[in-house]
């Protein structure tokens, strides 16, 4: 539904930044956390940040919010969520919403919308991508593959199965 709303509203005559269309990616191993990126980046550089709003996948309720209106920030997460999800400002332009202890039901295409006093609103769209266990992910009546170290994409590996076969009748 999100992606409806930009939609219109670039056909009504809004203007948005070209790169609020290009996703970011983000990759976390499942239990640690996961830093999903945000742009702050505004079209007049003297106005400010009134709100950061996060959505997952296309729900239209907000999982995270972070309202600067008044004199200091408001934090206010879904209680779905509990506080694994926070927000961090690292400058003018950037932001990081970070998910703890993250789960492999996390792994979707978030969408944070930045609301500016005068500045039209802002996209970022990142995929997150949850790597688990093995265990958790292959498993069957036949056989389980445990796999105890987090290898990243692109490093060249040699993985060792071994078979256990019982007989089940």
């Amino acid at each position: 539904m999100l992606c409806w709303h930009l939609l219109i509203y670039l056909l009504l005559g809004g203007t948005a930044f070209a790169v609020d269309l290009v996703p970011e990616y983000a990759e976390a191993r499942e239990g640690s956390d996961a830093e999903l990126p945000c742009s702050l980046q505004r079209a007049d550089s003297l106005d400010k940040v009134s709100m950061v709003v996060w959505h997952k996948g296309n729900e239209e309720t907000a999982l995270y919010k972070y309202d600067m209106k008044g004199t200091s920030g408001q934090h206010w997460a879904d209680p779905s969520v509990g506080d694994r999800y926070f927000l961090r400002l690292l400058d003018g332009e950037r932001a990081l919403l970070t998910i703890s202890f993250t789960k492999l039901s996390d792994e979707a295409i978030y969408h944070c919308r930045v609301d500016f006093n005068r500045s039209p609103t802002r996209y970022t769209h990142v995929n997150l991508t949850v790597v688990g266990e093995w265990n958790s992910l292959i498993s069957s009546g036949c056989f389980i593959v445990t796999i105890k170290d987090f290898v990243p994409e692109g490093t060249e590996q040699t993985l060792w199965l071994t078979s256990l076969a019982t007989d089940k009748s």
